[in-house]
């Protein structure tokens, strides 16, 4: 039996992501081509040197907004992008407190994180939605951007908004310095590349044996978990499932149906610290912010019982910090997953469990794999 006190020991974070509504249509005039985003223009602010992109066929309207930064917005006033000038001496904890205070009427908090050089927040008001990221330079100067847009534009615009959020940069990147001239080594003594690593997620039904999805290993030449090789016990691209076996030291996760409205996703990051985000499930999709690495994540009612998983990686890969924009992704049902690796159907779902006691179910059932490509 194995442990892995890199994955399993060193305890869990929570990374619930950007929690933004569902949708990955773009706006209305996009929505004949709701498989393609318009395409953003990356553009450099020359006033503060912030570098965004700007889906310009729909944010038209170019103005300067009352902090002396640029602004775009669309034709009827309703998406508004608004680049923060930085500003020294500025209090990045005070601006933080003031965004997230619980005392403005009618403004829920969806997101928040607080970094030492950096927040951001993402929030709802009654007609709106808004996500704002600020940033405190090596100076002390503090700036950022916000968007914000009407409630009604959501199910269209949302995916396009995690694009916009994805694509800040404070200033634009250096550019690369030409890479230096390796030394030549002879024959005897050349030390062979490492194999090209991917990774994903498996979760464990069985003993020494986890559920993952097939789209996730169709390009892995080999599958490791802590350098120990993980073996494929069976594989159907069909039903989109994959079982591996691995001596495993953990508690399988129960199966639950029906699928439920909520839950949550559970995952691992790069460090292996157990993630978990909110989710929401319709029409055989789960509505999450799940990580670029993230096939195969489980997927979990309140009760911590696994109800479906992730059927194939995020398209596209996006990630703001911590932060992962929330975009509808297919998923895989307990059901189907019983009826694959012969087990007894799944129980029904339970009732809603405190975050501490899903998380101590999670824990020791959810892996992070290596995949060597």
């Amino acid at each position: 039996m194995l442990g892995n006190a890199r994955r399993h020991v060193l305890g869990f974070g929570f990374s619930c992501g950007l929690v933004l509504s569902c949708g990955l249509g773009i706006v209305p005039v996009y929505a004949q081509q709701t498989a393609v985003a318009p395409p953003l223009v990356t553009i450099t602010d020359p006033a503060t040197g912030m570098q965004i992109g700007i889906p310009d066929k729909i944010l038209v309207k170019r103005s300067t907004n009352t902090s002396g930064g640029a602004r775009w917005q669309d034709k009827d006033e309703k998406i508004t992008l608004d680049l923060l000038p930085f500003k020294p001496g500025e209090d990045l904890a005070a601006i933080f407190a003031k965004g997230t205070a619980t005392n403005v009427a009618g403004r829920t908090i969806t997101r928040k994180e607080l970094k030492p050089d950096f927040f951001i927040i993402a929030g709802e008001t009654a007609g709106g939605k808004f996500i704002r990221r600020m940033e405190k330079r090596a100076d002390g100067a503090v700036g950022g951007f916000s968007l914000g847009y009407d409630k009604a534009l959501a199910k269209s615009f949302d995916a396009l908004a995690g694009q916009i959020v994805a694509s800040y940069a404070a200033r634009p990147a250096p550019p690369t310095a030409p890479a230096a001239p390796r030394p030549v080594q002879s024959a005897a003594v050349a030390t062979p590349p490492s194999p090209r690593k991917d990774w994903f997620i498996a979760t464990l039904i069985a003993e020494d044996t986890l559920i993952t999805s097939s789209a996730t290993i169709n390009k892995c030449k080999a599958i490791k978990f802590d350098k120990i090789n993980v073996s494929i016990l069976k594989r159907d691209d069909t039903s989109g499932l994959a079982l591996l076996k691995l001596p495993a030291k953990g508690t399988p996760l129960s199966l639950a149906a029906p699928v439920p409205e909520r839950g949550f996703i559970a995952m691992r990051d790069e460090e292996g610290r157990l993630e978990l985000g909110p989710a929401r499930f319709a029409d055989g999709k789960v509505e999450a912010a799940i990580q670029i690495y993230g096939g195969g994540t489980a997927l979990l009612d309140e009760a911590g019982r696994l109800v479906g998983i992730a059927a194939v990686p995020p398209p596209i890969k996006l990630r703001i910090t911590s932060a992962v924009p929330t975009m509808r992704h297919a998923m895989i049902s307990a059901e189907q997953i019983a009826r694959f690796a012969g087990l007894s159907a799944p129980g029904k779902t339970g009732e809603p469990a405190s975050l501490g006691a899903v998380s101590a179910v999670a824990r020791s059932a959810i892996f992070e794999m290596d995949c060597e490509l």
